[in-house]
């Protein structure tokens, strides 16, 4: 019997201007214990010596493949390309400047095929340096998290290399799997490692394909990585540093070690919340496309309400009704009218089976009414703009390099339409018409005067 092989590993590299640290990461991934390995190198427009860096690699490792961007994308889109292109069942994303330790791949591999459940990512501990020297040696959101919850246990894991030759590399560490611990899909609060110490089921980032706007999310992509696909498959924490962040006075985010008390983001490289507002979106606009991946619209419903409570706790409790208002038509197709009424009754929306049409969009006075539908849609200012698609005639990302030449350019995912449907439900109890107008009141606030002038029109 021919046992089959270990599953592919992709290492997606994603550099801009980062060329002098290159050949050190590149290295590194070549030196990892684990055998079934490939890197893809996404140049995301650098105006450094990057490509021609990059060429020198290939041509000592023709294994290596390049995506170059024509266009400077940001670090959302550039990883999107690279996640494109990757063949692996498991995807690791590496900020260029960044280190991984000889055992990070077979390690995070070891956990998910040891795991009794079936998680999105695995998230490692990582060093942080300083030129070239350690500083510290357990990340604050990680090791919080040990602090809170503890290890998973030993009943959560079955080793893999017991199942009869599958696994034959030895143990990553004797102890390894009584020092991970289980994050819930509940649980969206940040408590992983940066970019570099995450590795993710291929198959878990397919429902972030096609999101719009990640054209403005030109950081925190791990954010919207973790919590996007945590929130529906769950995720483990390896309490062993396996990655090196390195400080090096360029970083776009980081300006120094982690300090307790001592803040050590640049000021306006925290997007946290705005990755949030985006996933949220895509979750609800995509909705035909996404619910059929849950075994019940159940779950899809408790993992949006994991992200509203995250972004909640962060300053933003009403993004997550409004959406579900702004969306509803595509909800109302995805799980069915008695699905969504009670979730909107969760979150105290006016709901009617029935509704007459009154009024078009609360913010178009010259509308035409629209059919009947059972949910209130407003267009929003704190709702995500959608970008416009790219053009087709110019390609964002090119191959210039690859050992397989079969792999097409990958295609950065396409942006979704702005065009929204708006519709007011009437209702002849008039205690209902009031507590209709509060909730739009309270959503809408002062941003539309022809919106607050229709409120009292359809109370009175």
């Amino acid at each position: 019997m021919t046992l089959p092989r270990l599953p592919l590993v992709s290492f997606v590299v994603v550099n801009h201007n980062y060329g002098r640290f290159l050949p050190e990461l590149v290295n590194a991934i070549r030196a990892q214990s684990y055998p079934e390995i490939e890197c893809i190198l996404v140049d995301d427009a650098s105006t450094d010596d990057s490509i021609q860096v990059i060429t020198r690699l290939i041509a000592e490792d023709p294994a290596l493949r390049l995506v170059a961007l024509r266009h400077n994308v940001g670090q959302s889109l550039a990883s999107m390309a690279g996640w494109e292109a990757a063949r692996g069942a498991y995807v690791a994303f590496l900020d260029a400047d960044d280190l991984i330790l000889p055992d990070y791949a077979a390690t995070h591999v070891y956990v998910h095929m040891s795991s009794r459940r079936h998680v999105a990512l695995t998230s490692c501990d990582m060093f942080q340096a300083l030129d070239g020297r350690a500083v510290v040696a357990t990340g604050e959101a990680l090791n919080g998290y040990f602090a809170a919850h503890g290890s998973a246990g030993a009943e959560w894991f079955r080793p893999v290399d017991v199942t009869g030759g599958l696994w034959p590399l030895g143990l990553p560490g004797d102890d390894v799997l009584r020092h991970v611990a289980y994050v819930p899909p509940s649980h969206s609060r940040w408590c992983w490692s940066p970019t570099s110490g995450n590795v993710y089921r291929r198959d878990a980032l397919e429902v972030l394909v096609g999101m719009a706007g990640l054209d403005h999310l030109r950081m925190t992509t791990d954010v919207l990585f973790c919590a996007g696909t945590n929130c529906i498959s769950g995720s483990l924490l390896i309490d062993r540093p396996l990655a090196v962040y390195r400080l090096h006075g360029d970083n776009l985010a980081t300006v120094r070690s982690q300090l307790d008390n001592v803040r050590v983001m640049r000021a306006g490289s925290e997007c946290s919340q705005q990755a949030l507002r985006l996933l949220i979106a895509h979750f609800l606009s995509e909705a035909e496309r996404i619910v059929p991946r849950f075994w019940h619209a159940a779950s899809y419903v408790e993992a949006v309400e994991s992200l509203g409570r995250t972004l909640g706790e962060g300053g933003d409790p009403n993004f997550l009704p409004a959406a579900i208002l702004q969306y509803g038509e595509a909800l109302t197709a995805a799980m069915g009218q008695d699905t969504l009424s009670a979730w909107m009754r969760r979150h105290e929306l006016i709901v009617e089976a029935k509704p007459e049409p009154v009024l078009s969009a609360l913010s178009e006075p010259s509308g035409t009414p629209t059919d009947s539908v059972p949910y209130v849609s407003t267009e929003l200012a704190s709702l995500p703009e959608l970008p416009a698609q790219p053009e087709a005639s110019e390609p964002m990302a090119l191959t210039v390099a690859s050992a397989h030449p079969d792999v097409s350019d990958p295609a950065i995912p396409s942006a979704l339409s702005t065009e929204q449907k708006s519709s007011v439900a009437r209702h002849e109890n008039h205690g209902v018409l009031h507590r209709f107008a509060e909730q739009i009141r309270r959503l809408v606030g002062s941003r539309s005067s022809y919106a607050a002038k229709t409120i009292e029109d359809v109370v009175r």
